[in-house]
């Protein structure tokens, strides 16, 4: 209960930065929660010191994103070589992904009918553009003109980059009609997706299914126990090659923030032992500490925000699933679901997706 306090209590104080109003709501619970259950002073004092902790990751952040920007805007030309990604999309002429330049990833969008995505991959060329934004340390570049003629391959790839490579290029020489979308929901990154699909994606509330999360993870997990416990293997053998995975997992989605707290969840889960009984929503409440306090910008991304509004509120639920049948908490999980990715989707989308509790159950 402590660890769900502390996390409420620092995200009260992200909250009082942006929406006040809902800062004072959850500060106001917490107090609730501490005068009913008495607890120590000593635990106030630390439940105080992550409000604050939290005001200060905060200021830091925009301040340092905003210095950031400011030194984009002086040098917003880049004519220089560049090393392009790994991974690379493309819809019809426009290209979009990612290229190192100065020790620092940048995301660009290009625009051409001639060159195709493949062109690029893992190779250095000389391109010209300029710096459009800066959201969150992640910077965007539009670039005019890519000199292809004297680009060089990247001999230094690492083995998930040429899986990956290896994976896309099966998926898109199948017979898939949209293997963009596939991709998308393995690994969450919905760059190659046409904007009108996930504009329509958002409009019947099943945004949230594009983000990694909890399910995929507990798919893979699944997978592998089940496999390998029919080959009477111990079980401490096969936690560690599942968290082995699960680390793996991480890298293929490129540290997505739904599916690091996915994973961290889960290994967090096998590495504590039973003696301790942490409960579900404790383990969650951990993890968000953990991953805002070590990056503050995670704490802005949609993903991030729909995994765990939308985790914590079905585990907030569990009472409910008691002694129900299946069909019941599928109904249960799904209207939770819906009614607490809501808050994200009024927020971020200014969309009310009634028809999302009908979506969400033929979908989800």
């Amino acid at each position: 209960m402590l660890v769900v306090l502390y996390a409420l209590s620092f995200l009260s104080g992200i909250l009082w930065v942006h929406l006040k109003l809902f800062s004072i709501l959850i500060f106001t619970i917490i107090l609730i929660i501490v005068y009913r259950k008495s607890i120590p002073l000593y635990h106030c004092l630390l439940i105080l010191s992550f409000f604050f902790l939290a005001l200060f990751q905060v200021h830091h952040t925009l301040k340092t994103n905003h210095l950031i920007l400011q030194n984009l805007k002086v040098h917003s030309n880049i004519h220089s070589k560049v090393t392009f990604q790994n991974d690379i999309k493309q819809f019809n002429q426009i290209i979009k992904g990612q290229f190192r330049y100065k020790h620092n990833l940048y995301h660009f969008t290009f625009k051409s009918p001639q060159l195709r995505a493949k062109d690029l991959k893992n190779r250095e060329c000389k391109i010209n553009g300029n710096i459009t934004n800066s959201i969150q340390n992640e910077v965007y570049v539009y670039i005019n003109q890519i000199d292809n003629k004297y680009c060089t391959k990247v001999n230094h790839i690492s083995f998930i980059d040429k899986h990956l490579n290896y994976i896309q290029n099966k998926l898109y020489h199948s017979s898939l009609k949209y293997p963009e979308r596939v991709l998308a929901l393995i690994t969450g990154d919905t760059g190659a997706i046409d904007t009108d699909y996930l504009d329509k994606v958002k409009a019947i509330g099943i945004y949230h299914l594009l983000a990694v999360s909890g399910s995929h993870v507990a798919t893979i997990i699944f997978i592998i126990q089940y496999s390998l416990v029919r080959f009477n293997i111990p079980k401490l053998f096969i936690r560690v090659f599942i968290i082995i995975i699960l680390i793996l997992f991480i890298f293929y989605t490129n540290f997505a923030p739904s599916a690091l707290r996915a994973v961290l969840t889960a290994i967090t889960f096998f590495i504590i032992p039973k003696a301790f009984k942490i409960s579900s929503i404790s383990v969650l409440s951990l993890v968000f500490l953990l991953m805002t306090i070590w990056n503050m910008n995670f704490a802005y991304d949609i993903g991030f925000q729909f995994s765990f509004i939308i985790s914590f509120f079905i585990l907030l639920s569990k009472p409910l699933f008691n002694n129900q049948s299946i069909l019941k908490n599928y109904i249960y999980i799904t209207i939770i679901a819906q009614f607490s990715s809501m808050i994200i989707s009024i927020y971020h989308f200014n969309q009310f997706q009634w028809i999302g509790f009908i979506s969400n159950v033929i979908f989800v």
